[in-house]
């Protein structure tokens, strides 16, 4: 019966064959759209789930009030690991992970590169997490220094068809690493990544800085595998006791304040609110998400209502069909089934469509988004959703035109007598169009939104001018000879003006420590601020105005005997309510450099978003800090 309803199902498709092209060209549209995104919500959601022990899995992150601002940091000081590890029997094993923040050089013969990924971790690292080893002992390959875990591009990389096993790398021209391990490239949907990873031990001194309790220099990120059926809020209060003691939880609101909260590896991927210097993290608002549904959503919904009003339209032209089928003896549950396996086969087909679709734009929306969503429509994971989708987008396009068609009395339709039920199905499809123009509309102004809101970031002027900036990431070679390498490159022509920094604006971290009094005798006296690091030439290489003051006294810039200068920017003044010559020659305190005087007042310049604030700024002239 049902092979007999798809046939006269196709025989009617192909007969009205234009309404149908147009019906099938609608739905491919929208299915098309609703796979990709929901591709991309699939891979979004699938963050670190490819770890087996994910969800005994925490992040401690670092959350610190100072000032009135609160800064949460992925990652926390050196000793935290073994003291939780030691302190809480809940968790089971404790281990570290931390990137290099710069290039560093990596050299193997004449093979050389200056690699970003060069990170460290502790032995314990490949216990807790799940990668996939082509050659080595994981469960080895970090216990002794100096040695070194590589992706298989790395392997090929500098290895070629070779085996790296035991095999050296020169790492800054300097120290030898003794590669011990291959692993599969980390999967792109993992919240960090990593191509070269080597332990903490390799690190001269290590030992002793992380035996050491002090809660300045939150570098590591540390993650938690605790036992199984561990009270994760109970276990949270315990850590918060021993941060906080008793005897110190009824101090001010007002006063600066650390807490280590515990964050499910689940949740990691989608939590903006921490700091994400440089972008190491692969982060995303979950907001997003549900706008892309939404979307997705109501543009298979516009799909369906054009297949409803192009369907119950041609009733006139198919009521005498119906009227003669049912003389001859056809039920309403007959004609009913059979209009719904013409709405199946026809969704069916632009499914099949889409899918094809889908598989050529795929690489094109990696390339827009940046990303590495795989084909995921034939997955176990996936296909069943497909499957569901199809019957449901059959049962929403095809109920309606299907109960409208098989009503109709075979004495009216026989007769061209006008019904009630044509009427009604006229001002259904005078509703459904509305609801279409009424979500285009709405889709139409979210684009124009966007694009304006695109425009008004590429075109607002930040207050520097990045256009004719170039950033030099230095690497070993670089950095031991920065002045050298700065005179040279003044003399390329083209070159207006060099300056030596830590780096990028954008990357300037906004939770340094700060004090209007050089002296500080209390943490209530501590704020924060960015801190950027740059020689005399660091204004003028980058147009940012000076307002008053002066520049930076370069006989004042000798390495380790440098006399700390200042120059703050306009939201300083505003955020301290000062005025330019309250704070011209102030003795004040920076944390990372020490005590030094205000010598300057730049104007303001975007460092991050353009949904944030411009934050306070210090420009300060410690050459230990250029790179």
């Amino acid at each position: 019966m049902f092979q007999k309803n798809l046939i006269l199902g196709f025989r009617s498709l192909k007969k009205n064959l234009s309404s149908s092209v147009i019906n099938l060209v609608g739905l491919v549209i929208g299915i098309t759209c609703c796979l990709l995104i929901f591709s991309f919500v699939k891979y979004e959601t699938s963050f670190d789930q490819f770890h087996t022990k994910k969800d005994r899995i925490y992040r401690i992150n670092y959350d610190v009030l100072m000032g009135g601002s609160e800064t949460i940091s992925p990652s926390v000081p050196v000793f935290v690991a073994p003291e939780v590890k030691k302190r809480f029997p809940e968790v089971e094993d404790a281990t570290r992970f931390m990137p290099e923040w710069s290039p560093r050089t990596i050299r193997r013969g004449d093979v050389l590169f200056d690699e970003k990924n060069f990170c460290y971790a502790d032995p314990n690292f490949f216990k807790v997490f799940d990668f996939k080893p082509l050659t080595g002992d994981l469960n080895t390959a970090l216990d002794k220094p100096n040695t070194l875990v590589i992706t298989k591009d790395m392997a090929i990389k500098y290895f070629g068809k070779e085996n790296p096993l035991g095999k050296g790398l020169l790492f800054n021209n300097k120290k030898e690493f003794i590669v011990s391990a291959v692993i599969e490239n980390v999967p792109s949907n993992s919240h960090f990544t990593f191509d070269f990873l080597t332990s903490f031990y390799s690190i001269p001194g290590f030992d002793s800085s992380e035996s050491q309790i002090q809660w300045n220099n939150p570098n590591y990120s540390t993650y938690l595998l605790l036992k199984p059926h561990t009270n994760v809020a109970t276990l949270s209060d315990k850590i918060e006791a021993w941060v906080n003691p008793l005897s110190e939880k009824n101090q001010s609101a007002n006063q600066n304040a650390l807490h280590l909260r515990l964050e499910s590896l689940n949740d990691v991927h989608f939590n903006t609110q921490v700091f994400n210097f440089q972008n190491q993290l692969a982060v995303t608002d979950f907001k997003y998400i549900r706008i892309f549904i939404t979307i997705a959503v109501l543009v298979l919904l516009i799909a369906c209502a054009n297949y409803i009003n192009l369907a119950t339209a041609k009733t006139s032209s198919r009521s005498k069909e119906v009227g003669i089928r049912k003389t001859i003896g056809a039920s309403f549950g007959q004609l009913f089934i059979q209009f719904m396996a013409e709405s199946f086969l026809l969704v069916l087909v632009s499914v099949i469509v889409s899918i094809v679709t889908v598989k050529f734009l795929l690489p094109y929306l990696n390339n827009l988004l940046g990303k590495d969503i795989p084909f995921y429509i034939f997955q176990s994971s996936f296909f069943p959703y497909i499957i569901i989708g199809t019957l449901l987008v059959s049962l929403l396009a095809g109920v309606y035109p299907s109960l409208v068609l098989s009503r109709f009395k075979p004495v009216e339709t026989l007769k061209k007598i006008t019904t009630k039920t044509s009427m009604s199905g006229l001002s259904v499809r005078k509703s459904l169009v509305v609801f279409q123009f009424t979500i285009s509309v709405i889709l139409i102004l979210g684009t124009f939104i966007v694009r304006y809101q695109l425009n008004y970031m590429q075109s607002k002027k930040l207050g520097l001018d990045k256009d004719h900036a170039v950033l030099i990431r230095g690497n070993a070679d670089i950095y031991n000879q920065l002045s050298s390498f700065s005179t040279e490159l003044r003399k390329i022509s083209g070159v207006q003006d060099v300056s030596q920094v830590w780096r990028s604006p954008f990357q300037t971290v906004v939770g340094n420590g700060f004090s209007l009094n050089p002296n500080p005798t209390s943490g209530s006296d501590w704020h924060t601020v960015g801190g950027i690091a740059g020689d005399d030439h660091y204004l003028s290489t980058l147009g940012i105005q000076l307002l008053v003051g002066r520049n930076f006294d370069p006989s004042k810039i000798k390495g380790d005997s440098t006399v700390n200068e200042f120059i703050v920017n306009e939201a300083f003044l505003s955020h301290y309510s000062m005025k330019p010559d309250d704070v011209i020659g102030k003795k004040v305190i920076l944390g990372l450099t020490g005590p030094g005087t205000i010598v300057g007042v730049m104007k303001d310049f975007h460092i991050s978003s353009m949904r944030s604030k411009i934050e306070p700024v210090v420009l300060f002239n410690n050459p230990q800090f250029f790179g």
